[in-house]
């Protein structure tokens, strides 16, 4: 009777080594094996500075920055709607769309629209065609701000100086989330950066 007891006693006791608890406790091994691309994404976002789950969106615009940037140095076609939001477009040979909005008193903020992008969604929504976007008919076109100079001042910030009818402005773009980290009115005789 003592062994029988005994017996019992074994089965029930814990799981020691690691593998033990796998098999015993499968569940445990997929929630743990589930949560690994939830990690690398926390990571990732940190790393960039960026919200949760926007870590690959800001590294296909560093992307697109480093694909066109020679692209960018032409200047934007801009339209100023009724509501004085200044919205700019610049189509490179490449097919890349850079936008440029910038709110009545407020910085701009830039934004990529790849061409592969704009391609997979007119094919998944079965359109072959691009629709023609049309301006507000009481918009008036404001004259396009035209880059002096641009670099990178690291592998994340880039510098654009731009003249307008004020002056010369140097805007320090973070390339991974579009937004205008610095802007400051600058001589457009200084040099770039």
């Amino acid at each position: 009777m003592n062994t029988t007891t005994s017996t019992a006693g074994a089965s029930r006791r814990p799981p020691r080594k690691w593998w033990q608890w796998v098999l015993m406790y499968p569940t445990l091994l997929v929630a743990l094996l589930g949560s690994v691309p939830t990690a690398l994404e926390l990571v990732r976002a940190a790393r960039l500075g960026v919200p949760f789950g926007d870590s690959a969106a800001a590294a296909a615009q560093h992307a697109l920055w480093e694909r066109n940037l020679e692209c960018t140095r032409q200047g934007f076609t801009l339209v100023v709607n009724p509501h004085q939001v200044e919205v700019g477009a610049l189509v490179c040979p490449s097919g890349d769309v850079l936008l440029r909005v910038r709110p009545p008193g407020g910085d701009p903020h830039y934004r990529w629209v790849s061409a592969e992008g704009l391609a997979a969604s007119l094919a998944r929504s079965g359109r072959g065609w691009l629709p023609v976007a049309r301006a507000d008919e009481a918009a008036a076109p404001a004259p396009p701000p035209a880059p002096v100079c641009q670099r990178w001042l690291d592998g994340r910030r880039l510098l654009r100086r731009i003249r307008t009818a004020d002056g010369c402005i140097d805007e320090v773009i973070d390339s991974y989330t579009g937004q205008v980290l610095e802007r400051r009115r600058v001589d457009c005789a200084a040099p770039c950066g």
